[in-house]
């Protein structure tokens, strides 16, 4: 089974977002959670077993809702908290709540790189991030960027933006929504990558996958706005739900997760809600991550 350091508690203040970014498969809706509802959640979570060290807020966009944000920081004082955030948002309450929280909060900014690439993908949205950096630098802990088949031929240009201008930490996803096999030409990849991306040491970080496995059900637990409770925050569809914090979580459903987590399954892509989703069954092993992923993984293993 996985080693973690820590379990994570995910939170989903709002499922209302502020872009419109090319690749994410996650429609916004005006659906957000009210100060009572976070107010339960915290009440549940106190009353319960849950031994967790962090609060991630997720969405949608979380700083749309700063004020639950509070909430869960005044109940739990000794908790670090973390937002996952595309930095669009600063407002007064959103400064107010990071400076009161200054020594425990911290972000991670989902940003793509220079303005042509984060315009096209998010919503011509790098003006006001720039703006918005002069607050959130101080902030940030990682930087998650999305390449596609078209920018992943820009990944020097993009990591060099990065870490000269936003921070040095960061972490490169693969887009989905894309037929990556036929979408990407391999050979004039790899070349492209051989001389431009070698020297780029903190790419090997995603070899972490193989070592510590992609799926965190059973490790982790997200409630939305709602109270609903599910495994994954990625998966939060009905079908997955193992509770809420009104009738608490059913461990029948709960408990298969952290079985599974022992398996041994053949790849450590395996992800077990695609598993049910593919095959009703999270022991069944439904890969479906493309080729490039393994010819790019063994890329990277020759970064010296």
């Amino acid at each position: 089974m996985r080693e973690l350091d820590g379990y994570t508690l995910f939170i989903k203040p709002t499922k209302k977002c502020n872009l419109n970014c090319s690749y994410c498969d996650l429609k916004s809706e005006e659906k957000e959670m009210d100060k009572k509802t976070a107010q339960e959640i915290c009440d549940f979570v106190k009353e319960s077993n849950e031994d967790f060290n962090r609060i991630l807020f997720t969405g949608g966009e979380p700083l749309l809702n700063p004020k639950v944000i509070k909430v869960f920081a005044d109940n739990f004082p000794e908790v670090d908290l973390k937002v996952i955030s595309n930095g669009t948002t600063l407002t007064k309450e959103v400064q107010e709540l990071f400076l009161e929280n200054k020594d425990r909060i911290s972000m991670i900014l989902s940003f793509d790189g220079p303005k042509e690439i984060q315009d096209k993908n998010r919503s011509e949205s790098f003006e006001k991030i720039m703006d918005n950096i002069y607050f959130f630098k101080h902030f940030i802990s990682r930087v998650n960027t999305v390449v596609t088949p078209e920018t992943i031929f820009r990944l020097d240009e993009i990591i060099d933006f990065i870490t000269e201008n936003i921070y040095d930490k960061y972490d490169i996803l693969i887009a989905n929504g894309f037929d990556w096999d036929k979408e990407l030409d391999w050979d004039k990849f790899e070349e492209y990558f051989r001389e431009n991306c070698m020297e780029y040491k903190t790419l090997k970080q995603i070899l972490n996958i193989e070592k510590h496995g992609l799926c965190e059900c059973g490790d982790h637990l997200l409630i939305n706005e709602e109270g609903e409770i599910y495994p994954c925050m990625n998966y939060n569809y009905p079908g997955n739900k193992l509770g809420d914090i009104y009738e608490g979580i059913n461990e029948n459903r709960r408990r298969p997760y952290k079985i599974a987590r022992e398996k041994e399954f053949s790849s450590n892509f395996v992800c077990l809600l695609k598993n049910r989703e593919a095959n009703g069954s999270i022991f069944k092993e439904e890969i479906v991550h493309p080729g490039f992923i393994e010819k790019y993984f063994d890329l990277v293993r020759e970064i010296d």
